[in-house]
């Protein structure tokens, strides 16, 4: 009550809790009398000017740039903290070690929360800016600049000219940004899904469509921004910088193309579920049918009756057999239920999910997997396991559009990259 009163502000809970802590300490001077301090009044600061970001959309552009900038000096001061702590960690006694890294773990700020903010103040630097969706989500009002921002800097990226040897061009300041985008899609994109899920469970059926137009644009904004990165820093220059639309048209066309696949597919597990079902169902009353009292003056009708009604049975569950082997090898056990992607897309853009028993199959896009380098490629892969993990799935296999298989998860070991 002390604190909230004198500060105007009511701490999280793990912040208190460090509070607590700090209060209570015996040591009066010295690294760890003065460093937890230290990271206490960053974390205080840092939360103050991150909560500009986050507040209703009502804050001037000029407070924005001065809390980026404010937020900029915190980052120095961080990875000064940090190295002093580098340095003085070795030479105290173990207690000493354990008490400073649990505050640091609880107090430092996140640095994607740090960049994040930093990056969307870039918006308000903007001579000539597009206005926000109005009586929008904060997650809808991050998209949209994002989405701003990666056409404004690739576009100036494209159709910059490559400087000779030894020389700093304008393509050096775009560069950083280009891989700053990378690294915030990732916060930006979860925000996007958590928003664009709770407006279906709550049946806001235009705010859900806006978000997932939002989410597309943002999707493929991100894959042309990959190829950008990926293709390296002294890449030829563009063609038609221009044009967004022109600067990759062959993932338009792949995206058309994966989800008219994703249709077909669809339609054919369905077609699977019939027939499976329709086989069952034949089974089962044949097992239930009641028994035909025997009548012996038309034995050879009896015979010929009870070898059509053996090879209809034994057709029945060829029949399912078949149909079960073909799920095995193409799709999950058990009967298939399709998920949501976007409930993925903070781990991996997914182009369909489906989900049977404890096993989960998801597809991806083609062009983006080509694009993303192994390291990117395992990242991504891992983060999908743990979240089809915490799912209740015990294994995972990622395919993409043509059926080629390209990871697979099974619970208690690593993902496996074909």
């Amino acid at each position: 009550r002390y604190i909230t009163r004198e500060t105007s502000r009511e701490p999280e809970p793990q912040i208190l809790q460090c509070m607590v802590k700090i209060a209570g300490d015996a040591a009066k001077s010295g690294p760890r009398h003065e460093i937890p301090l230290s990271l206490l009044t960053l974390r205080s600061v840092a939360d103050d000017q991150l909560s500009r970001f986050n507040g209703d959309g009502t804050v001037q552009p000029e407070c924005i740039r001065e809390a980026a900038g404010i937020l900029r000096s915190l980052e120095r001061d961080l990875d000064r903290i940090e190295k002093d702590l580098a340095v003085v960690l070795p030479e105290m006694e173990e207690i000493d070690k354990l008490y400073l890294t649990g505050l640091c773990d609880k107090l430092v700020p996140s640095r994607e929360r740090l960049l994040t903010a930093q990056v969307l103040s870039r918006f308000f630097e903007l001579p000539e800016r597009p206005g926000l969706p109005q009586s929008c989500s904060l997650a809808q009002r991050d998209g949209a600049i994002l989405l701003h921002l990666i056409g404004v800097d690739l576009t100036a990226w494209l159709g910059s000219p490559i400087a000779a040897d030894g020389e700093l061009s304008e393509r050096d300041g775009i560069w950083t940004k280009l891989n700053d985008y990378r690294v915030v899609y990732k916060r930006i994109s979860r925000s996007v899904a958590s928003s664009k899920d709770t407006a279906f469970i709550e049946g806001r059926k235009q705010e859900y469509e806006s978000i997932n137009q939002l989410q597309r644009d943002l999707f493929s904004a991100y894959s042309r921004l990959s190829k950008a990165v990926t293709a390296g820093k002294d890449a030829p220059v563009g063609q038609d910088p221009a044009g967004d639309e022109a600067a990759s048209p062959n993932l338009q066309t792949s995206i058309t193309e994966a989800e008219k696949a994703a249709a077909a597919l669809n339609e054919a597990n369905e077609q699977r579920r019939e027939v499976m079902d329709d086989a069952l169902r034949g089974v089962r009353e044949s097992r239930v049918a009641p028994p035909k009292l025997l009548n012996y003056l038309e034995h050879e009708e009896r015979d010929r009756k009870r070898r059509v009604r053996i090879m209809s049975i034994a057709g029945g569950v060829l029949a399912v057999a078949a149909v079960v082997v073909n799920l095995m090898l193409f799709a999950p056990r058990g009967a298939a239920v399709e998920m949501i992607p976007e409930e993925f897309s903070d781990a991996m853009p997914l182009t369909q999910a489906t989900m049977a028993a404890d096993l989960m199959l998801a597809e991806t896009d083609s062009d983006l997997w080509d694009v993303w380098s192994p390291a990117e490629r395992q990242e991504h892969v891992r983060e999908l396991s743990r979240r089809a993990d915490l799912k209740g799935f015990t294994s995972l296999l990622l395919s993409d559009e043509t059926g080629r298989q390209l990871a697979f998860w099974q619970q208690g070991s690593k993902p496996e990259l074909f």
